[in-house]
């Protein structure tokens, strides 16, 4: 998915509770991210950590096979109407 016109290079946006990560490469990409404060021995915040990984092809798959299953739906509505007129 192309970069919207307009955005940064690197630009962070939510889209559907899942980050998105705007690439200089001109695609879309979809990140999971976990975020974790990093505390000193009195308990003060001097940090985070975050871990994050690509999903951006369990995100396609996951577009792809919601879209298939409304297709089949449709197919068989129109299935049924044609039996059943």
């Amino acid at each position: 998915m192309p970069v919207p016109a307009g955005w940064p290079s690197f630009v962070w946006r939510r889209f559907s509770n899942l980050p998105v990560l705007a690439v200089d490469r001109g695609q879309i990409r979809y990140v999971q991210t976990i975020k974790t404060p990093i505390r000193d021995s009195h308990g003060k915040s001097i940090g985070i950590q975050i871990i994050c990984w690509d999903v951006s092809e369990s995100k396609r798959l996951k577009d792809s096979l919601e879209k298939v299953t409304q297709e089949l739906a449709e197919a068989q509505r129109q299935l049924q109407e044609l039996r059943n007129p």
